[in-house]
C-alpha cells in the first residue's frame, strides 16, 4: 500500500480550506455550526456564598438553599455557578436543583430549568449548575440556588419519605458588563 505524497496530501488541505473561506465569505449568515450568543467584557464584580458544612434538609416543596445579592452598576450579563453535595438521596428519589434571579422586590426576573440528580447507594453526590442572565438592566438582585426532591417514576414513595440533605452548598456570580 502507497502512501500519498506530502504534495497530494497538502493540496487536498488547501483545497478544501479554499472552499470553506469561500462559502464564509459569500454566504455570511450561514453561520457553520455557529450557536447564538452574547460578548461581555471583564467582570466588574464577583459575588461568593459558600456553606462548606450542612446547609438544609430539602423536601418536595422544596426552595431556595443559599442566595446572593448582587448590585448591577449598568446593564450586564450574570453568570450564577450553584455547587453542592446531596447526602442521603434514596436510590428511589431525584434530586432537582435550580438557580433563579430576583429583583428587590422579590420578583422573579429569570430562571433556570431543573437539573435532575437521581439517587444512589451512594451517600454522597455532588454537582455544580450553572445559568446566564442576560441583559440585566441596574438594581440590586438576589441570584437563589434552589432544590426539591422528588420520587422517581418507578419511586412510588409516600410524601413524607420526598427529603434528602443538602451540604457543601456555594453560589458564585460573575457581573459581566454588556460589552458597547
Amino acid at each position: 500500500m502507497r502512501r500519498p505524497s506530502v504534495h497530494k496530501a497538502s493540496t487536498a488541505v488547501a483545497v478544501v480550506a479554499t472552499i470553506v473561506a469561500v462559502v464564509a465569505v459569500m454566504f455570511p449568515s450561514l453561520g457553520l455550526g455557529q450557536t447564538t450568543g452574547v460578548k461581555g467584557g471583564s467582570p466588574s464584580a464577583v459575588y461568593m456564598n459558600k456553606n462548606p458544612d450542612f446547609c438544609t434538609t430539602v423536601d418536595n416543596a422544596g426552595g431556595s438553599v443559599i442566595h446572593q445579592e448582587v448590585t448591577v452598576d449598568a446593564e450586564a450579563h450574570l453568570l450564577a455557578y450553584f455547587t453542592f453535595e446531596w447526602g442521603s438521596l434514596k436510590e428511589r428519589l431525584e434530586g432537582l436543583v435550580d438557580i433563579a434571579l430576583l429583583a428587590s422586590d422579590e420578583t422573579v426576573v429569570g430562571d433556570s430549568d431543573e437539573w435532575g440528580f437521581p439517587g444512589d447507594r451512594i451517600p454522597r453526590t455532588s454537582g455544580t449548575v450553572m445559568w446566564s442572565f442576560e441583559d440585566v438592566p441596574p438594581g440590586t438582585y438576589t441570584v437563589h440556588g434552589a432544590a426539591r426532591v422528588d420520587a422517581t417514576p418507578a419511586g412510588g414513595l409516600p410524601v413524607s419519605e420526598l427529603s434528602a440533605d443538602l451540604e457543601e452548598c456555594a453560589l458564585t456570580v460573575f457581573v459581566v458588563p454588556v460589552a458597547a
